[in-house]
């Protein structure tokens, strides 16, 4: 009897029961049961691995998005042609159909594993790529908060050896022996303190941008702002993404 309506179909489908319940034995039901198993096993599979492999084409939602989108059109996919496997007719006319169906299932099957194998791998090496990452990233952030710290500390040695020769010019022109040759304080004794006190504030303003800079930085790097990081301090730290973990499986396998 031909379904009645389109959840019957679906339902049908989804059961491999294309004839519904007509001629079922509880020999063909156990035997249905298994193929449903079966099928069902290797359709999720597939959409995991090409979800799994969408995901790496984006980041953040249209990654997820894609991932989600071709993982369930795989499982469609599978299902349908393990479903008309299981439930084809292999008599008569319907055996080269069901050739044909095999030429393409195989032919599916290793495209999939082709293009999908270094993705599931990951889950059996993940505990190295983690690490292996982690170490990475690590070591760029490190190096990042170094070069941010030492443009800082450079910057801040050289006015340091400026106030610090000021300072020593206003000693000798204090005690008559600068450049004026005068005794006490003067036109240009003053002019070196005012000069002492703008580098002093200038030092201090650079120590705070510095300190801001890093805080910036960290922020960005806790916020997993990773490419924010590479425009604004040049630093290409490895993301946490399919494709990233993909890279680093040659280095885990034999």
């Amino acid at each position: 009897m031909l379904p009645k309506s389109r959840w019957e179909r679906l339902r049908r489908f989804f059961s491999l029961q294309p004839f519904g319940d007509e001629m079922l034995t509880p020999g063909v039901q156990m035997w249905l049961y298994a193929a449903w198993i079966l099928v069902m096993a290797m359709a999720l599979l597939e959409g995991c691995a090409w979800g799994w492999f969408g995901s790496g084409v984006a980041s953040g939602w249209p990654g997820v998005v894609i991932g989600i989108a071709l993982g369930g059109l795989a499982f469609l996919i599978i299902w349908a042609l393990d479903a008309s496997l299981m439930t084809s007719n292999l008599t008569g006319h319907g055996g080269g159909k069901k050739i044909s169906l095999i030429v393409v299932r195989l032919a599916l099957t290793g495209f999939s594993v082709w293009l999908t194998a270094p993705y599931l791998a990951q889950f059996v090496f993940r505990a190295d790529i983690e690490a292996d990452l982690r170490r990475d990233q690590n070591l760029a952030i490190d190096q990042a908060r170094q070069a941010i710290a030492a443009r800082t500390e450079a910057k801040l040695n050289d006015l340091h050896k400026t106030i610090q020769a000021d300072r020593e010019g206003l000693i000798l022109e204090v005690s008559g022996r600068g450049r004026s040759k005068r005794y006490g304080d003067g036109l240009t004794s003053n002019a070196i303190r005012e000069r002492i006190l703008a580098l002093e504030a200038e030092a201090q303003k650079l120590e705070s941008a510095g300190q801001n800079e890093l805080a910036a930085f960290n922020q960005a790097v806790a916020q997993g702002q990773f490419d924010l990081v590479k425009v604004r301090w040049g630093v290409d730290i490895p993301s946490d993404s399919p494709v990233e973990r993909a890279a680093r499986l040659p280095k885990k396998t034999p």
